[in-house]
């Protein structure tokens, strides 16, 4: 029998202006996933195949330069 042990640790960040644009850049990568696994899940319910990196990718450039709602995607670079 494996046991598997895991080992956790804490950790305390203090704010300043680092922290604060590490949290919003973590904020705005988390809403680009959700928005691309979303479109990949209905895109393989229409089609029955996944959709290409590369779609995705130009999607969310389509996305950040022509809608006021998904400007924040550009703190991502």
């Amino acid at each position: 029998m494996i046991i598997e042990r895991r080992k956790t640790y804490k950790f305390k960040l203090y704010e300043n202006d680092a922290n604060v644009h590490l949290h919003q850049q973590i904020d705005v990568a988390g809403l680009v996933w959700n928005h691309a696994l979303a479109l990949a899940c209905r895109y393989y319910g229409l089609y029955g195949k996944s959709i290409n990196f590369n779609h995705l990718q130009k999607h969310i450039a389509k996305l950040r330069k022509s809608s006021e709602r998904f400007c924040h995607y550009q703190v991502l670079g």
